[in-house]
């Protein structure tokens, strides 16, 4: 897919790059005095930024295709039907694709790829707007996916030296600067999104409960974390709710001064986190879909048969046959 790469993709990104590294600069120089560890901003941005790149070229020199560039096309479909008929584009962002919306597509704009995935289809929802801005320009929109979802990003940093400080250096590098997390989590892909998502939820949770500021934006961002985990990858957000109820109670727990009532309460509070994280997960089940509490289960074993497949070339495990009941897991 060399035809990925356009002149746009010489003259975008350069332009991006210099906006970026003006933004960040200003940023910076608003908070470095007080907060020291700011030094670390643009690092951290701009290896999130070519780790985006790296990703591009690899996808487009090394394996000619792939998710990205499937998105890729995707997105630039909605931008040429948004150019077209930008009520069909606005309707195909907020709500499902109807027969309305595909026959309004045609050879001038090509059609979608991931019509017949939803989760996918959230993906392009969000990151469309990108390409349209970017002139359709694909290393600009994984450029422009990653500056913003930086930020998300940097509020888990901050986060976790408001927490434990001394230690903002080594937090960069285990946050900001991981090389795995900066190819993986920067290109035009579901996980760039859900990361940011995943830090986005725990730095808006962190602040509702101690910091306490902000209540209205951190809720705004709590709930939408959510939603656009449970329509990505819904199992993200079944990993991450039991250690954020904990996390809620050990905080209520250190509130409490008295020793003897907070020994007594601890019991009954993680009763009520599990059943309240079950009955959460129950309600929430339709969403969940194949990692729904009734369907985990099922979903491990066809994941673990799968993995003993000979597509993997050895680069699997086999641990056995397994009961998909709650002892057979044990």
């Amino acid at each position: 897919m060399y035809q990925s790469l356009t002149f746009l993709d010489i003259i975008v990104p350069p332009i991006f790059l210099a906006f970026f590294y003006f933004i960040s600069r200003r940023i910076v120089n608003n908070h470095i005095e007080k907060e020291p560890y700011y030094r670390y901003f643009i690092p951290g941005l701009f290896a999130k930024l070519f780790g985006g790149l790296a990703l591009c070229l690899i996808y487009i020199f090394y394996f000619k295709g792939g998710d990205t560039l499937n998105y890729y096309h995707d997105c630039t479909v909605i931008s040429k039907l948004f150019l077209k008929t930008p009520m069909q584009a606005t309707r195909f962002t907020f709500q499902s694709l109807d027969p309305e919306i595909w026959l309004s597509m045609d050879e001038s704009t090509s059609w979608l790829v991931y019509s017949y995935d939803i989760r996918a289809m959230m993906v392009d929802r969000l990151t469309w707007p990108l390409c349209f801005f970017s002139f359709n320009s694909y290393i600009g929109m994984t450029f422009l996916l990653g500056f913003i979802s930086y930020f998300s990003i940097w509020r888990l940093y901050k986060m976790f030296v408001y927490e434990i400080p001394g230690i903002e250096r080594q937090f960069a590098f285990a946050i900001l600067l991981l090389p795995s997390v900066i190819f993986w989590g920067s290109g035009l892909l579901k996980d760039s999104i859900t990361f940011a998502c995943v830090a986005q939820f725990t730095a808006s949770f962190h602040h509702l409960i101690k910091i306490k500021t902000k209540r209205i934006w951190n809720i705004i961002g709590l709930v939408l974390s959510s939603y656009f985990l449970l329509n990505i990858k819904a199992y993200i957000f079944f990993a991450l709710l039991p250690g954020t109820l904990l996390w809620y109670v050990g905080f209520k727990t250190t509130q409490i001064k008295n020793q003897l009532v907070r020994t007594s309460l601890v019991p009954i509070m993680v009763v009520i986190s599990v059943v309240s994280g079950y009955l959460m997960l129950r309600f929430i089940g339709d969403m969940l879909g194949e990692f729904s509490v009734t369907n985990v289960m099922d979903k491990a074993i066809v994941t673990q048969q799968d993995l003993k497949s000979e597509a993997y070339q050895g680069s699997s495990f086999d641990i056995g046959v397994i009961d998909p009941s709650i002892p057979g897991m044990i």
